[in-house]
């Protein structure tokens, strides 16, 4: 899902998450999406 950055969806939570704790685990969860590739 090489477009998931720009869907307005994730735009969203990403926005929503607007604090230490989600954006680590976002770029966690976005670490681990990349590296199963």
């Amino acid at each position: 899902e090489a477009g998931i950055a720009l869907d307005p969806t994730f735009v969203k939570l990403v926005s929503w998450y607007d604090n230490e704790w989600g954006y680590s685990n976002k770029c966690l969860e976005m670490v681990k999406v990349v590296a199963a590739r």
